[in-house]
């Protein structure tokens, strides 16, 4: 990451690839929602990109510290909310 801010091109390619992982948690958390697993009220965009933001800021933290912890309480945090919007499937 820390070179893509030196190299348009390879900015743009770290740019869409995130954009990919994005949109494919996007569709994830859609499907999820549009089967009942999810509250009306979740946002897929939102909750795509608080994932990520969440990834990749624990592995940033993680790699800095050379500790596991930072990547943990950061996927902890993330998916604690995301449980606060689930629904149990319907049997």
């Amino acid at each position: 990451m820390e070179m893509s801010a030196t190299s348009e091109e390879l900015r743009g390619r770290v740019a869409e690839a995130f954009a990919r992982w994005h949109d494919a948690l996007k569709q994830a958390f859609a499907t999820m929602q549009s089967r009942g697993l999810l509250s009306v009220d979740a946002r897929p965009d939102e909750l795509a990109h608080t994932r990520l933001a969440a990834i990749q800021g624990g592995y940033l933290l993680s790699t800095a510290e050379q500790d596991v912890l930072p990547m943990v309480r950061a996927l902890e945090l993330a998916f604690t909310r995301l449980r606060s919007l689930a629904h149990a499937p319907a049997r």
